[in-house]
């Protein structure tokens, strides 16, 4: 060690040496750092795709559907439609594509001959069966074969007590007047999940614009109203 310098330790650790992706980035880098000062690094970072409400959680369907995706093995399982439908579907898993905050199974389905996204939150009663299938050349991005939804730019006002929701929720600009309450305008998805989404909100949400959207949300209020007459 003689003729150097003192911290040329901590520089010949930190220096790089091979381009991002290869090995000496970012994971070398922290186990050099790691060896130098006797330290672990701790676990980063942790995916949990089970949401907090109580119940069957999708981290084992997204477990499932990733073996069956690895194995080559077909799944079954009981798929509910966008029009309140379900079906018994079989398919040949390819690929877990996440898309604006859900995650789908990209398949070929069996039963329409074509492949198909399917919603993990949509899916029950899965099962990984025996049947493997060869491997099929796929687009390589299969994402933005995704079918759009037609949205709609929808204005709100949002009590401040519900701001922590908010804030998780809505990625667009979020205003503030002097009372406390926020206003978003953003684009969301114009069917029955818009209006879902809305009356969670309860009394802490006011529809400001469009028209059409504040009158529907109005009606479905009144006829709630309407079932707790009596």
């Amino acid at each position: 060690m003689r003729g150097r310098k003192p911290g040329s330790a901590l520089r010949d650790a930190a220096a790089p040496r091979d381009a991002p992706g290869q090995r000496g980035d970012a994971d070398g880098l922290l186990t050099k750092l790691g060896a130098l000062f006797q330290m672990r690094c701790p676990p980063w970072i942790e995916v949990d795709l089970s949401g907090w409400a109580q119940g069957q959680p999708p981290q084992e369907t997204f477990e499932t559907v990733k073996t069956a995706i690895f194995q080559r093995r077909v799944l079954s399982f009981c798929y509910f439609g966008s029009r309140g439908k379900s079906e018994t579907r079989t398919a040949r898993p390819i690929r877990l594509v996440f898309k604006s905050r859900d995650w789908y199974l990209y398949a070929f389905c069996l039963l329409r001959k074509d492949y198909r996204f399917f919603k993990l939150t949509r899916i029950r009663d899965l099962a990984m069966q025996e049947e493997t299938f060869p491997p099929e050349p796929v687009p390589e991005k299969v994402a933005p074969s995704l079918r759009p939804e037609r949205t709609v730019t929808v204005t709100l006002k949002f009590d401040r007590a519900a701001a922590f929701r908010v804030y998780d929720e809505f990625t667009a600009p979020i205003t503030q007047d002097p009372q406390g309450d926020l206003y978003v305008q953003a684009e969301l998805p114009e069917h029955e999940r818009l209006y879902s989404h809305l009356l969670s909100f309860a009394d802490q949400v006011e529809v400001l614009a469009p028209p059409s959207v504040r009158e529907e949300l109005k009606a479905r209020l009144q006829k709630m109203q309407e079932k707790y007459k009596t």
